[in-house]
């Protein structure tokens, strides 16, 4: 009897876990040690509360928007509520510690609208080169204007934004496989996601729809976090704002913990003392923006996977709850 085998993967994600909780711990650690550091949080009232959750509420909209202009260079459909509530169900499935929320999405706009995985790929890498774009674009413009900065930071900033503009780029003008060296059904796979990423690159207006839709959603989660900087009281300029953001979003390829807990804070933090806001500020502001999008994750995602759990696909109510056979 051959020896049981070990569950690919799971020693790195237990690696990853424990990396993350260190994080936790350190941060909490920091936190305790300083408490009066996050007094500036008590001067946020139900005001500012709001005005920070329609952040998070616009940030959720604008999403949807460029999900559905990316599904239909793909040639598929889905509403808008039906791509609201997988963000919000995506973003709370992945708190948890095997982060199910990417595969979850996945499934539920194949039973929707039947697309296929390979094509889901091609859209999270798509969205992943515009997030890329973005943020490194926009945290140029941050890293160069910014009259705060060290000579250190400037250097390490414009070269994590540069990379972020020059490869995803690059990678656009470089022309797929035209024969997949694989066999089987990994080559078709394969094949539909190369044909996926070429479809919605050659579609100019699809693309730039995409990418105004990914300028908004980075400014308006720009806004929120200048809110809570100056509603605490901490100075930070535009250009910081930028950095911070950017930083953020690059940070993201580095998670660990459930819905990068811990990691997010650190990456606002470190921006804020190379902006000149402090890192305590960081610590106060990442905190503070935090627990208000925890909230609403929390609060609609726990409905919303409910309700996408409980949806019948349109084949199956075509078929009077049978599903039909699939196209190919």
């Amino acid at each position: 009897m051959p020896p049981p085998t070990r569950q690919p993967g799971l020693r790195g994600k237990v690696l990853r876990f424990a990396a993350g909780v260190i994080v936790l711990v350190l941060l909490g650690g920091y936190l305790l040690a300083n408490r009066e550091a996050l007094t500036p949080a008590l001067r946020i009232n139900w005001t500012h509360l709001l005005l920070v959750s329609l952040g998070v509420w616009l940030v959720i909209l604008v999403r949807a928007f460029q999900i559905r202009a990316l599904l239909g260079a793909l040639r598929s459909r889905a509403g808008i509520v039906y791509l609201m509530a997988i963000n919000v169900a995506t973003s709370f499935l992945n708190l948890l510690p095997v982060r199910v929320g990417v595969a979850m999405g996945a499934v539920w706009l194949r039973r929707q609208c039947g697309l296929r995985y390979a094509r889901f790929l091609s859209l999270a890498v798509a969205t992943i080169g515009l997030g890329l774009v973005t943020s490194g674009a926009f945290g140029l413009i941050g890293t160069v204007s910014s009259t705060r900065m060290s000579t250190t930071s400037r250097a390490v900033m414009a070269v994590i934004c540069g990379l972020g503009v020059v490869v995803p780029t690059l990678l656009c003008l470089v022309p797929g496989p035209a024969r997949p060296v694989f066999s089987g059904r990994f080559r078709r796979g394969l094949r539909r996601f190369v044909l996926g990423l070429r479809r919605i690159v050659r579609q100019r207006a699809v693309l730039w729809q995409s990418l105004l839709a990914q300028a908004g959603q980075y400014l308006l989660r720009c806004a929120r976090l200048y809110l809570i900087f100056r509603v605490c009281g901490f100075e930070i300029d535009l250009p910081g704002i930028l950095v911070v953001q950017s930083l953020i979003y690059f940070s993201t390829f580095a998670m660990v913990t459930p819905g990068g807990l811990g990691v997010r804070e650190g990456a606002i933090a470190v921006a804020a003392e190379w902006t000149g806001a402090g890192f305590d500020a960081g610590l106060v502001v990442a905190a503070v923006d935090r627990a208000v999008w925890l909230f609403w994750i929390v609060a609609l995602g726990t409905p919303a996977t409910y309700w996408l759990m409980h949806q019948t696909s349109p084949t199956e109510a075509k078929a009077g709850g049978r599903a039909l056979p699939e196209s190919v």
